[in-house]
């Protein structure tokens, strides 16, 4: 019986540390992709900048 029940928490610790480390991952894949955004729009907005910019020096 002890057995069983060490055997069941070895699983159970097993499916956990599984768990958080997808969740890891998924965090850092989440934050890797929210900086590749911020740096596509920062290239926007700098690139409408130079547009205002080239547009008021005509």
């Amino acid at each position: 019986m002890l057995n069983d029940n060490n055997n069941a928490t070895q699983l159970i610790q097993t499916l956990l540390n599984q768990n958080s480390f997808e969740i890891t991952n998924n965090i850092e894949h989440n934050k890797a992709e929210n900086m590749r955004d911020i740096m596509m729009l920062k290239k926007e907005e700098i690139k409408e900048a130079e547009m205002e910019h080239f547009i008021s020096n005509m």
